[in-house]
């Protein structure tokens, strides 16, 4: 067996990227359930997005597994929602069972935006991750009132940035570490650095989409065969802090 559910899963998306803007509130509640209800602000709410997702997947045979039950009994397909928290990434991670333990996975993280341009927030991408991100592409300006449609960017994390956008991060990163280890407010004030990065959806060009797509095709065939690490249940982002 090859955890070959996921290609179909993309190339579902793919065809259609609007299906990952539907209102789905039964899945958006089951989804709830598994996220971080100690968090604060809107973080950890299920978008519209994740939920869409979560049904693309169900419908490809990928059954949901709560992140707190055992390992499923039956072989056969599952996905994970919010495994490392609301605010860590990765948002999905989806996996083949032989019935006794996990024996394939891929981890998934989703951005989205109404526009072409998505927060990063605190965070960077992640090797090995798969990003998926849904945003606005702009086909036209007649008369000055843009028109854009849905697109879908599927990508590594390690193939998205550019050497200059890794290099600038890896610097900000750190100034960031030391800022936070060495001062920590004054009087009553309490100080603590994050960011509130943004990227631009100028990077995906249609060119720049299908070779990353290529990338991840043969990034999930590399997973058919398993490895002595596929059994462990959690993927932490690298630090930022």
């Amino acid at each position: 067996m090859s955890i070959t559910p996921i290609i179909a899963v993309f190339d579902t998306i793919r065809s259609n990227p609007a299906i990952l803007r539907q209102n789905l509130p039964d899945m958006v509640s089951k989804l709830q359930k598994q996220a971080n209800e100690d968090s604060q602000g809107t973080g950890n709410k299920v978008t519209a997005q994740e939920a869409s997702f979560a049904s693309v997947l169900e419908s490809n045979g990928i059954k949901f597994q709560p992140k707190d039950a055992d390992n499923p009994t039956e072989p056969g397909y599952y996905y994970l929602y919010q495994l490392n928290g609301s605010q860590q990434s990765i948002d999905f991670r989806v996996f083949e069972s032989d019935g006794k333990e996990m024996v394939r996975k891929i981890d998934l993280d989703l951005k989205h935006t109404s526009s072409d341009v998505f927060f990063l927030n605190d965070g960077w991408f992640s090797k090995d991750v798969i990003y998926i991100v849904t945003w606005n592409r702009r086909t036209s300006q007649p008369r000055k009132r843009v028109t854009s449609v849905v697109a879908t960017f599927i990508g590594l994390g390690q193939d998205i940035p550019s050497t200059r956008e890794n290099e600038m991060m890896t610097e900000l990163i750190n100034i960031k570490k030391k800022y936070n280890s060495e001062f920590k407010g004054v009087d009553s004030l309490c100080t603590y650095v994050r960011f509130a990065n943004r990227y631009k959806c100028d990077r995906f060009t249609p060119e720049f989409t299908e070779k990353c797509y290529t990338t991840v095709n043969n990034y999930v065939k590399t997973q058919s065969e398993p490895s002595s690490s596929s059994s462990d249940s959690s993927t932490k982002a690298p630090s930022t802090d």
